[in-house]
């Protein structure tokens, strides 16, 4: 384990940085064997989560991802085309949660990028919970990386961490976002009109969300 973090600055750099950024890459099972690469490795070394981050472009990539053939999706599910939306599905769906790791674990300086410079408000965590936004979310487990990414992001501004200091006025910009861009309305889709999301996951971690939400409004 202890030449790990070399060998994730070594895939990131060579390799995975060029696979995720080709998103005209017509061989889904290699973008999706991409972005649950980095997600694992990311999990595996949080420490390595500022080195990720000033990766050129990589950002950028994952946040394109995070959109992967969305609207496609939405007008395919009604051919009943379910083999290629799933596969775009969960390209989306880790690319969320790789850029929900990068958030939690970043610092704050990490947190200003993503927030002020990547838009990461609207662009990834309210376009996967996807209703007000119009960006017609159908993959589960995409809409619950985007809640959870939510809950994630006012808890570290609210109550800091030892990698993150709490940061108020951040925080009170991050509201102001959610409210303009009708989040709060969106966070109540999983727990009530979502049928696809029968599992109670979505609506656990929905609730959860909501009530942080709220209690560090």
């Amino acid at each position: 384990m202890s030449n790990f973090p070399q060998f994730i600055s070594d895939a990131s750099q060579n390799s995975s940085q060029t696979i995720i950024q080709s998103t005209n890459n017509q061989h889904h099972f290699t973008n999706i064997g991409a972005t649950y690469l980095l997600r694992t490795l990311l999990i595996r070394n949080t420490n390595f989560i500022s080195d990720v981050s000033s990766i050129p472009g990589l950002i950028n990539s994952l946040i394109i991802l995070s959109r992967f053939q969305r609207q496609k999706n939405y007008r395919q599910s009604e051919q009943n085309e379910s083999i290629q939306s799933e596969h775009a599905g969960l390209i989306r769906s880790e690319s969320i949660l790789s850029l929900g790791w990068i958030q939690y674990f970043g610092n704050l300086n990490i947190q200003l990028l993503l927030i002020n410079k990547y838009d990461y408000i609207h662009s990834v965590l309210l376009e996967g919970i996807g209703n007000c936004s119009g960006s017609f979310e159908q993959n589960t487990r995409a809409t619950i990386n985007a809640v959870e990414g939510i809950n994630w992001l006012f808890i570290i501004l609210n109550e800091g961490r030892d990698w993150c200091d709490k940061n108020h006025e951040l925080k009170k910009q991050v509201e102001e976002e959610i409210e303009i861009g009708g989040g709060i309305e969106d966070l109540e889709t999983p727990m009530f009109l979502n049928s696809e999301m029968n599992d109670e996951d979505s609506k656990w971690e929905a609730l959860q969300t909501k009530r942080i939400v709220v209690s560090y409004w």
